[in-house]
């Protein structure tokens, strides 16, 4: 199973206008990210709902990038540029710096966030109508 028909995967900017430009438009748009938290559990997902569900406690203001994306969402709010549904999947990271190597329980997370998110999108689509 793949992206849905009619899908766009951006690659990650790291940037609040980069961002909301990706998902400018869109009727569902999906984030994938870093967090970090304290206490940490590396490797554990966190499924929200944004705007309706902005992080605050051991998330508020946390991202992997040099901005909180709860700062971008706002952003996205006051220009009226929010996608029709923004879903955000943040997986708890233990080191946050810069490099690109997972930990091994961030990498063990990979597979089924994958999965989480096909099921997502498959529940979101319907049962198929063969058209």
């Amino acid at each position: 199973m793949g992206p849905p028909p009619g899908a766009r995967v951006s690659p990650p900017e790291g940037e609040p206008t980069r961002l909301i430009s990706a998902w400018e438009g869109a009727q569902r748009a999906i984030v994938v990210d870093a967090a970090r938290s304290h206490p940490s559990r590396p490797g554990r997902i966190h499924r929200l709902r944004l705007p309706e569900e902005l992080p605050s406690g051991p998330f508020h203001g946390t991202s992997s990038h040099g901005f909180a994306l709860e700062h971008a969402v706002e952003l996205a709010h006051v220009l009226g540029r929010l996608p029709g549904e923004l879903v955000v999947y943040a997986v708890e990271a233990a080191n946050t710096g810069p490099g690109t190597a997972l930990s091994p329980a961030v990498a063990a997370a990979v597979h089924p966030l994958v999965a989480r998110i096909e099921r997502d999108l498959a529940a979101r689509r319907g049962p198929d109508t063969g058209g």
